[in-house]
C-alpha cells in the first residue's frame, strides 16, 4: 500500500513536470523493448526488496543491496567492454565477499530470504546497465515516468492480491507526496548518470 501511495504521488509529480517541460509528446519514445526491460528489472528489484524487508533484518538487506554498484561495474566490463583495472576487480571481489559474510549462507539460522537482497542488487544493476540501450532521443523524465508507472502498476496488483487496503490519514498522504517527489528525482538522476 505504501508503494501504491508513493507511486501515485510520483506519477503525478512526473506527469506534471512532463507537461510543464513540454515533454508529454515524447512519451511514445519510451515504448520500446529496452525501456520496458529496464522497468521490469526495477519491478523485480522493488518486489525482492519489499519481501526481504518483511523477512530479513534491514541492516542485512541494505548491506547486501549495496553491492549493486559493484555489479554494475563488473557488468559494464563484461557487457559494454569498459576497462576495469586489477585494483577495481580486487575491490569488487572484496565487496561481494563482504556481502556474503553479511548473508552468511550455510550458517544455521541464516535465512535463505537474504538472497532477496542479492536479487535486488542484480536487478538494480541490470536496470542501470540497460540504460544505455534506451532511445538516445528519449528525455530522462520520460524514461523515469515509464519506470514509475511500471512500479505503480505492479504495486497495485500486489496490494490487491496480498493486502487489504487500509484507510490513510492526511499525514501519511503528505509523506507519500514527499516520497513520490524524491522517487521521481531518484529515477531521473540514476538514469541521467
Amino acid at each position: 500500500q505504501s508503494l501504491v501511495l508513493r507511486g501515485i504521488a510520483a506519477t503525478a509529480w512526473c506527469f506534471g513536470l512532463l507537461a510543464v517541460m513540454g515533454q508529454l509528446k515524447d512519451l511514445p519514445k519510451a515504448l520500446n523493448f529496452w525501456t520496458f526491460m529496464r522497468s521490469f528489472a526495477e519491478v523485480i528489484a522493488v518486489t525482492a526488496f519489499i519481501v526481504a524487508l518483511a523477512n530479513v533484518p534491514l541492516a542485512d538487506v541494505t548491506a547486501i543491496y549495496q553491492t549493486a554498484p559493484l555489479i554494475v561495474l563488473a557488468g559494464a566490463s563484461f557487457i559494454w567492454g569498459e576497462k576495469v583495472g586489477p585494483l577495481r576487480w580486487l575491490l569488487i571481489g572484496l565487496g561481494l565477499a563482504g556481502a556474503l559474510v553479511v548473508a552468511q549462507p550455510g550458517r544455521d539460522g541464516a535465512s535463505p530470504l537474504a538472497l532477496l537482497g542479492f536479487i535486488t542488487a542484480f536487478a538494480s544493476a541490470a536496470r542501470d546497465l540497460m540504460s544505455r540501450k534506451t532511445r538516445a532521443d528519449a528525455p530522462g523524465l520520460v524514461i523515469a515516468f515509464n519506470i514509475i508507472v511500471a512500479v505503480l502498476l505492479s504495486s497495485i496488483i500486489g496490494n490487491q492480491l496480498f493486502e487489504t487496503w487500509v484507510p490513510v490519514n492526511a499525514t501519511t498522504w503528505l509523506y507519500a507526496v514527499g516520497a513520490g517527489f524524491f522517487v521521481m528525482l531518484g529515477h531521473l538522476f540514476v538514469f541521467l548518470s
